[in-house]
């Protein structure tokens, strides 16, 4: 498998990733995705980091998962 997503397969993981985080923090409560896309189902691992301003405020990660990709 090609391990390369296309800019709009970024996009959506970035939104999917942004919209995580602020329903965790206002509502403790994370959404159910879906996506159709065969390479966001993957199970991948990935690394997230945050910036506020240009400073790090933080980052997790892992190198594989039991999960496909949109849910890590």
């Amino acid at each position: 498998m090609n391990s390369n997503l296309s800019a709009t397969e970024k996009e959506k993981l970035l939104a999917i990733a942004r919209e995580s985080i602020v329903s965790h923090i206002r509502k403790r409560q994370i959404p159910d995705y879906t996506v159709e896309e065969e390479s966001l189902s993957a199970r991948r691992g990935c690394f997230v980091t945050i910036k506020c301003q240009g400073k790090l405020r933080g980052c997790l990660g892992q190198f594989t998962s039991d999960k496909p990709l949109y849910q890590e």
